[in-house]
């Protein structure tokens, strides 16, 4: 049997070569392979003219006829934890062990290797100076304070590779818990529990050229996740910081290396919503107590009166209401007529569309975030495995405060989005260097492994 196979693949293989000789007169195509040589490509991108795309297209080129030719392992690196490079590639950015201290190093260039092996050193001297030959210290910057550890795993470069956002945190300890009002600061805010304790976070800004800390901005008594930056976003020159605790969105404009801040989205939408908000509840607060003083003068409220408390409002936050009028305009846009099972079943389910909490966060651009919602059990790490869990994705629009879009986590529509602008969901970078970044776009491994994660999130229970 299987000779036969083999017998029937080789009469195809021939039968499709005679097809595709007899198709060309003058035999078989002969495919034009390009210069491969590094003095051509060299020569060329110093006298050709080029399109901007073509120029980068050149580059690219070029850098495929570099291959690296020996690998050295196990190098002796200083004590810390070496994180990554900034987007020009001239620094690399590193935690001291201790982790209270950010460390930038110069990178020399691969030419300052040469010769390292003609050396009549011993191998394991080579070894134990090779990182300093590639490197050298240039700051060693003194940031987290109070009992703060830095996250090594958060760091989040500016465009032009000047500054660095870093996080740190310390856990709020039992002695000095803060009262109630200060954990639960809005009707949405979440419980803590073992799992999710509560947290002191700060953010800093340091100069990488400069070795300095700029700008540090503090959040008492709330949960950040900065580890892999899931609870911060750079996008240019905004920054956003996502509460979960507080169920708030901080944004930040990063200029000059300051934090500036411009709104909070959360319990209000538009940066004056809290400032109207104020002006008609100190109105309504001074009529009600002009009322009382001429109806019962020993009744009168006191001038030292409870302050007002947002923890105990009955009404929904401005951006939980958005995200219910959207699921509730989609219900009513499905209704016909005859058929209004689209609204029953926005009803039937409007107590659970009420309790979710933001889970996570990005922005898309400079005016447009995606957000997750998933469940408070999902949120606050009760929930031992949260992919088997339904979740839903919310675009928001920051300047006209509108829900764009809602999507479940099993949406097909959200997958074929993501399939076909995958380099979208990306963190934007402007640096000139950043273009030839390996996306899906220009690369068939990254295409091959982005198939490969669309077949495993595609199988996976709930969408994954």
């Amino acid at each position: 049997m299987n000779t036969h196979m083999s017998g029937m693949a080789f009469m195809i293989s021939d039968s499709y070569k005679d097809k595709l000789i007899r198709s060309h007169p003058s035999g078989l195509p002969c495919r034009k392979l390009p210069n491969q040589s590094i003095l051509f490509k060299l020569s060329e991108r110093q006298i050709a003219i080029d399109s901007p795309a073509q120029l980068y297209y050149r580059q690219k080129s070029l850098y495929q006829c570099v291959v690296p030719d020996y690998t050295e392992t196990r190098v002796y690196c200083p004590p810390g934890y070496l994180r990554k490079f900034t987007p020009d590639g001239n620094r690399l950015l590193a935690f001291s062990g201790d982790q209270k201290d950010v460390l930038v190093y110069d990178y020399l260039g691969a030419g300052t290797g040469q010769g390292v092996y003609c050396s009549d050193s011993p191998f394991e001297d080579v070894k134990a100076e090779l990182f300093s030959r590639f490197f050298r210290l240039k700051f060693s910057v003194s940031v987290a304070s109070g009992g703060e550890n830095l996250n090594r795993e958060c760091s989040l470069f500016t465009d032009d590779g000047h500054y660095v956002i870093v996080g740190s945190s310390v856990t709020v300890a039992e002695e000095a818990y803060p009262d109630m009002y200060e954990i639960f600061r809005n009707n949405e805010s979440v419980s803590p529990n073992i799992r999710f304790p509560l947290e002191d976070y700060s953010l800093h800004i340091v100069d990488m050229r400069g070795g300095a800390v700029t700008d540090s901005r503090t959040f008492k008594c709330d949960k950040i996740f900065l580890s892999h930056n899931q609870g911060l976003s750079l996008c240019h020159s905004t920054l956003a910081v996502l509460s979960v605790q507080h169920q708030t969105i901080y944004l930040f404009q990063v200029c000059s290396g300051l934090f500036i801040p411009t709104q909070e989205i959360g319990r209000f939408c538009y940066p004056d919503d809290d400032m109207l908000f104020s002006m008609v509840r100190f109105t309504q607060t001074n009529a009600t107590v002009c009322s009382a003083e001429e109806r019962e003068p020993d009744q009168a409220l006191s001038p030292g009166r409870e302050p007002y408390r947002p923890f105990l409002e009955k009404w929904y936050c401005l951006l939980k209401h958005r995200f219910l009028c959207w699921m509730m305009r989609q219900a009513e846009g499905l209704c016909t007529p005859g058929n209004q099972t689209p609204m029953t079943n926005f009803f039937n389910s409007y107590g659970y569309l009420s309790s979710l909490k933001l889970w996570k966060m990005q922005l898309l651009s400079e005016h447009h975030l995606l957000l997750k919602y998933a469940s408070e059990d999902i949120v606050t790490m009760k929930q031992s495995d949260p992919t088997s869990q339904p979740a839903f994705f919310a675009v928001y629009d920051i300047e006209s405060t509108d829900i764009l879009a809602v999507y479940e986590n099993t949406s097909e529509e959200l997958l074929r989005i993501y399939d076909n602008h995958a380099d979208s969901f990306r963190a934007p970078i402007s640096h000139p260097l950043a273009h030839d970044i390996c996306s899906v776009a220009n690369n068939v491994h990254a295409k091959t492994l982005h198939m490969k994660f669309k077949q495993t999130i595609t199988n996976a229970k709930y969408g994954g």
